[in-house]
């Protein structure tokens, strides 16, 4: 969708979404979108400090910009 939508304006459009973990999931609850929900940050560090959240944020910011979310 989002896709089609880029195509068929002279603009490129800035597309979002709201993502707050365990309150707010709009792609990580979604099983076609991607394998498990994402975590909090405060699961991230307990399960690796601040490099765990680090590749978290990379990784996500991949998952969004392939689906052609690219604000983030």
């Amino acid at each position: 969708m989002i896709s089609n939508l880029q195509t068929s304006t002279k603009i490129t459009l800035i597309t979002v979404v709201d993502e707050e973990v365990e309150k707010v999931v709009r792609v990580s609850s979604n099983k076609s979108l991607v394998s498990e929900p994402f975590k909090s940050s405060k699961e991230l560090y307990e399960g690796g400090g601040f490099e765990a959240i680090i590749n978290d944020a990379i990784n996500k910011n991949a998952i969004l910009s392939e689906l052609g979310i690219n604000g983030q």
